[in-house]
């Protein structure tokens, strides 16, 4: 089949595609792509057809061992820039020794999180802890979306991977068809190539989320935030409730006493 193929003027596979519903053609050498080559086999002296499976860098586009280096320069090249953007945004990161610092980066390289909270200096007053709220604030909403953008960087074999199978399947599926294996392989390519980026979307708003409302709302010591206009403004509040109570005592008394009189 193939020499008769290899004899054609274009030495392309034609075929009906029941799906596109059309004909079409394609390369052999694209459409079986396991390598065929003669092996002398030691026992019997006797040549043997033997079929070696393609690379598996027809799908990746690079082998593991680039995948790994690429990955561990990486992973060294974020690592650094959390270094740069701590020292940049904590002062407490600054003051800190290089044993704390390479410990809270290495930390950082999965969990993100702020160095310091606002509430360790007991030496600020209210203005000096608010600064430092708003300081952590926005390290921590900066290290949410830093965590959010290595998340789907990670991504990105699996992307090229899901791109170049889907592609194969529909390939394959058009010309010679495929088997049952490979269709439940195409499945859960395609499933995880939408799955997994949207868990990683809603893990990022969730994880900004639980930042706000606790650094808001849920903080034991979010009491030292309250300003004094919102102190005075509960005072004057309470004072008013007093003095109508008061008022309305005496009013009844009044009217109580009126009535006994008479």
């Amino acid at each position: 089949m193939f020499k008769k193929i290899n004899d054609t003027d274009d030495q392309s596979f034609h075929y009906w595609n029941p799906i596109a519903k059309d004909y079409q053609h394609v390369k052999i050498a694209h459409l079986f792509r396991s390598i065929y080559k003669n092996v002398v086999c030691e026992e019997d002296d006797y040549g043997t057809e033997r079929c070696t499976t393609p690379s598996t860098e027809l799908y990746t586009l690079i082998s593991l061992r680039s995948a790994l280096i690429i990955f561990w320069f990486t992973y060294l090249g974020y690592g650094l820039f959390l270094a740069v953007f701590k020292y940049c945004t904590s002062a407490d990161f600054q003051k800190a020794n290089h044993g704390k610092r390479l410990q809270h980066i290495l930390e950082c390289l999965t969990i993100p999180e702020s160095y310091s909270d606002w509430d360790n200096d007991p030496t600020l007053d209210v203005a000096g802890h608010h600064k430092k709220w708003r300081t952590v604030l926005v390290e921590m909403v900066w290290m949410v979306f830093m965590q959010f953008t290595t998340n789907f960087i990670l991504l990105i074999p699996l992307i090229v991977t899901g791109s170049n199978v889907i592609a194969r399947h529909h390939l394959l599926e058009g010309a010679i068809g495929t088997f049952p294996e490979e269709d439940e392989a195409y499945w859960r390519v395609t499933t995880l190539m939408w799955a997994l980026p949207l868990t990683v979307t809603l893990g990022g708003l969730f994880d900004f989320s639980l930042v706000v409302v606790y650094m808001k709302y849920a903080h034991p010591w979010r009491g030292i935030l309250i300003t004094e206009d919102k102190l005075e403004a509960e005072d004057k509040l309470s004072q008013t409730d007093d003095q109508s109570e008061r008022v309305a005592q005496p009013d009844t008394g009044f009217r109580c006493l009126k009535t006994t009189n008479l």
